[in-house]
């Protein structure tokens, strides 16, 4: 696509000019209706099972940090000498932490399999606290890759390669 008034190449995607800001009258394959971008490829099927899998889990760590805070859990099922009450502050911080953690992989999987625009910046902040952790750093670095791969997008507005001008 080109602006009509300045001839500038364009994405087929573009609603206005990069170089002159002209409104570009939209094309059959454009935008949807409500004016959002069709949607585009869904998310590898692998970094979807680990977001829905990751979340269960820590959710379920979730609730058994909640159930050690919470005084369900006696001090004699945590092992010799250990007093339940000492570590209640550190198990709510931990409850609360995991909790987060797991609703976050939850919004990032549900985000990604309705193509949300916001869902592959979100997904990959998911992705940016799985490398922070050693066991994590190859898989988060390898859903990063796959969630902004050229052409391989899980959300509306990818960026279209550019074309040479004519």
């Amino acid at each position: 696509m080109t602006c009509p008034s300045c001839g500038l190449a364009l994405p087929p995607d573009a609603r206005f000019c990069a170089r002159c800001g002209a409104r570009l009258p939209v094309a059959a394959g454009g935008p949807s209706r409500a004016g959002r971008p069709a949607r585009a490829a869904a998310a590898p099927v692998w970094l979807l099972a680990l977001l829905w899998v990751g979340a269960g889990a820590l959710l379920s760590l979730a609730g058994l940090y909640g159930a050690l805070a919470a005084g369900l859990v006696s001090a004699a099922g945590l092992g010799g000498g250990t007093d339940a009450s000492s570590l209640r502050g550190t198990a709510t911080l931990i409850a609360l932490c995991a909790a987060s953690l797991g609703i976050a992989h939850g919004v990032a999987a549900l985000g990604l399999m309705g193509s949300r625009p916001w869902a592959r910046t979100f997904a990959t902040m998911v992705c940016v606290v799985w490398a922070l952790t050693c066991v994590g750093l190859p898989i988060g670095l390898l859903a990063i890759n796959a969630l902004w791969r050229p052409g391989t997008g899980a959300g509306p507005g990818d960026p279209a390669p550019l074309q040479p001008p004519s």
